[in-house]
């Protein structure tokens, strides 16, 4: 996916929020946890409801817990169990 891709992805989520997002952080070209941001940023800024957004990553179990805790430091909903 292009970033111009991921900015209409955005400007989607904007205008029609969906009632669930579930987000990969292994994006190729931006980072999963930089639209994770970018939406949580919007939110704040609008005051909008908080939509609910599950990270997943294929990466390594040795980098999971580390990807783990960035996910749910930018502020995802929930970051799934291992044998998802």
């Amino acid at each position: 996916m292009q970033p111009d891709l991921y900015m209409r992805a955005l400007e989607q989520i904007e205008s029609s929020p969906p009632s669930l997002v579930v987000l990969d952080l292994s994006l190729p070209g931006i980072g999963g946890l930089d639209i994770l941001r970018r939406v949580r940023e919007r939110e704040q800024r609008s005051g909008t409801f908080r939509l609910p957004i599950i990270v997943l990553s294929g990466l390594y179990a040795f980098y999971r817990e580390r990807i783990r805790h960035r996910a749910l430091a930018a502020e995802s909903s929930g970051f799934p169990p291992d044998g998802l």
